[in-house]
């Protein structure tokens, strides 16, 4: 399945429900998933593996160890993970 901005247009309460609905079809019905994204959140929530890139380049693949748990946006790993990419964004 792709996904290229899929939520970008919408408000957070109805963001988040997507992305729920989005993680459990990927649960009952295993898939390659790409999504393409520019929110690092949802690319924490969403991504098993995240890849950063810049002007066409991967810059670093992330692996996430706690993707598939719904409630991941409760626990500090997920901020960790966040902070994590936000790093090689900034970093040149």
């Amino acid at each position: 399945m792709l996904c290229d901005e899929a939520t970008s247009a919408l408000d957070e309460i109805t963001k988040e429900q997507l992305q729920n609905l989005i993680l459990e079809l990927y649960k009952n019905h295993p898939m390659t998933l790409v999504l393409v994204t520019h929110s690092i959140e949802e690319a924490v929530f969403l991504g098993q593996k995240i890849i950063v890139m810049e002007n066409t380049k991967i810059k670093k693949v992330i692996h996430n160890p706690y993707f598939g748990q719904s409630d991941i946006r409760e626990k500090d790993s997920y901020y960790n993970i966040c902070r994590e990419v936000r790093k090689w964004l900034y970093q040149k």
